[in-house]
């Protein structure tokens, strides 16, 4: 009988061992290719997941990318600073004016959004005119570059993934009912903005974050630095649900400024017919709904809805 009872015991564990793995796989098998796992609210009753890392493009074969790592950035290294966007470039790029996504309108300016455009004129940059029909949204959705173009380790086909809009950006770092919301942090030496996922739970024998959810810009202003990664805690942060912005800074015409220490990321809300909104960050400011001119050349975080 005591055998038999401990054979019973050890068929128990291993049925219950086998279940968690099979439920550990089918989470896993739910996340879309190209996406971080996770899902984040960016509205009452919608939810978005995050792509794996920043949007690439390389302007020599067309193809667009998610970055391997969520903490990888160009820069200001070849690409980003080249001197023309010529269709021949075979460096990669990461910052891109806004509403680039190489669609053609055809109208009213007939202008091709090259996503290397260096153009300071702005119908080069997105739907031009100045209303709610100029968002990257609606029968303006294919100046967004998710929508227009097939990413090649994100699904490989066209309208899979989107923008944020400025309203989405605001509701997913202040009006999200959340322990964990967003914390500034330095991950794997990268300075940038960590956003987590709804109903994060912080994975055990990993130091606790400073500072988390709290406006930057005071005395006493959180800084990256209070948050230190290792790149391998951070595969446990980024398992348990976790998106990271690094800070891959702006590029303007042919130079590239504040790469390492500022976030700018774009989203599919114009303000003006010469400029759009934007979520910027460093390490003694943070807005979620600034605002910059159109031909500025930002960061893209896409998602893709649930």
């Amino acid at each position: 009988m005591h055998r038999y009872t401990s054979m019973k015991r050890v068929f128990v564990t291993l049925s219950l061992v086998a279940l968690m793995a099979i439920i550990q796989t089918g989470l896993e098998g739910q996340t879309p290719e190209g996406a971080v796992r996770g899902k984040f609210s960016v509205s009452d009753g919608r939810q978005v997941r995050f792509s794996k890392g920043n949007l690439q493009y390389q302007a020599s074969s067309g193809t667009w990318r998610f970055a391997e790592h969520q903490y990888d950035m160009i820069g200001a290294a070849a690409g980003n600073n080249a001197t023309s966007g010529r269709e021949s470039q075979e460096d990669w790029i990461d910052l891109f004016g806004w509403g680039t996504s190489g669609w053609n309108e055809h109208k009213p300016s007939g202008k091709e959004k090259y996503p290397y455009s260096i153009s300071r004129d702005y119908q080069w940059y997105g739907p031009v005119g100045n209303s709610s029909l100029t968002d990257l949204t609606g029968d303006s959705a294919s100046y967004d570059w998710g929508v227009y173009n097939k990413i090649s380790n994100g699904g490989n086909k066209e309208g899979m993934w989107r923008t944020l809009t400025k309203d989405e950006w605001v509701y997913l770092f202040n009006e999200r009912t959340c322990e964990y919301r967003y914390v500034l942090a330095k991950v794997n030496d990268v300075v940038g903005m960590i956003i987590f996922a709804d109903g994060y739970i912080h994975p055990a024998g990993v130091t606790e974050f400073q500072h988390v959810n709290e406006g930057l810009g005071r005395d006493g202003s959180p800084n990256a630095e209070d948050n230190a990664v290792s790149s391998e805690d951070w595969a446990k942060i980024e398992k348990a649900g976790a998106v990271f912005l690094p800070a891959a800074g702006r590029r303007y015409r042919t130079s590239v400024f504040e790469a390492g220490s500022d976030g700018y990321y774009w989203s599919a809300t114009h303000s003006s017919a010469y400029g759009a909104y934007h979520v910027y960050f460093y390490d003694s400011s943070f807005s979620p709904d600034y605002y910059n001119y159109r031909n500025a050349r930002f960061s893209v975080r896409l998602v893709q809805d649930n």
